[in-house]
């Protein structure tokens, strides 16, 4: 992809080729990341990966009120995910867009 983005710049050098950064996978999860959550009554909340091992990760996140809420995530492959789905809970490693709020 690098060879083509020097090529297009080379042909006509006014014009830019956006660059999007990659997409956060299981793999690439360290501990005090920020992830999201989507609980099983529809409510986002935002936390970050409080353990993590090769076969589970554990998220602890707060809603609005400061109630504080613990999670865990049994690892599945593949690892380059960037959603997991368990118990009608989802982990959101990237901000969530609307649409999947």
């Amino acid at each position: 992809m690098k060879i083509l983005n020097k090529i297009i710049k080379w042909l006509s050098p006014g014009l830019e080729v956006p660059i999007t950064p990659p997409s956060k996978t299981l793999q690439d999860l360290e501990i005090f990341d920020t992830v999201w959550i989507k609980d099983s009554s529809g409510n986002t909340l935002k936390g970050w990966i409080f353990d993590l091992t090769k076969k589970h990760v554990i998220v602890s996140a707060y809603d609005d009120t400061g109630n504080g809420y613990e999670y865990h995530f049994v690892l599945t492959r593949p690892l380059t995910q960037t959603q997991l789905k368990q118990n009608n809970i989802t982990l959101f490693l990237e901000k969530p867009c609307e649409l999947e709020k």
